[in-house]
């Protein structure tokens, strides 16, 4: 039986408005979630959208075929909750509390009160099904674009806590 070569993403450029449809933001915001986890910027303007997953979600190895799924716009609390049957109040305290006894996906912090699910790692929660491998967060600490210590708000956006390059190689 002969093995299937898988090809993995390596860049895919996007534009800041699909990046912003992605983020399910505004496009000011996704300027700025992109400028504030230094995503790598190619000619033109845009983005590439690879290094945009890694840095959020902490993705390392994307196979090519993939990228059109992991491009759909991202939950919000209030889509994760209508899917649960829940107060949107209930899912932003268990995400917070990483509460077991809701076993949320990851989530990405993006602003002061903009939280972001990945459609891929819902699809597996919903279905109580682990998820694929290539789906697993990898290396060091996940980005944190919002100040929980209780600091001032102008400073909330622009905190940024990034995973160790040199852990990562990235």
């Amino acid at each position: 039986m002969r093995k299937t070569a898988i090809t993995y993403a390596s860049y895919h450029p996007m534009t800041i408005s699909g990046i912003a449809e992605h983020l399910s933001v505004t496009r000011k915001t996704a300027t700025k979630v992109v400028g504030e986890i230094s995503c790598e910027m190619m000619p033109g303007g845009r983005v590439n959208f690879v290094d945009l997953l890694r840095r959020v979600w902490r993705l390392h190895q994307i196979p090519s075929a993939e990228l059109p799924q992991l491009q759909r716009p991202l939950l919000s609390v209030k889509q994760l909750a209508e899917m649960a049957g829940v107060e949107e109040h209930t899912i932003r305290r268990a995400g917070n509390e990483r509460d077991p006894k809701w076993r949320l996906p990851h989530h990405a912090d993006l602003g002061p009160r903009i939280r972001r699910y990945l459609p891929a790692h819902v699809d597996a929660w919903r279905l109580s099904e682990p998820f694929e491998w290539w789906l697993e967060p990898r290396f060091g600490k996940a980005v944190r674009l919002v100040d929980t210590t209780g600091g001032d708000t102008a400073k909330a956006s622009t905190m940024l806590y990034l995973r160790n390059k040199e852990q990562s190689g990235y």
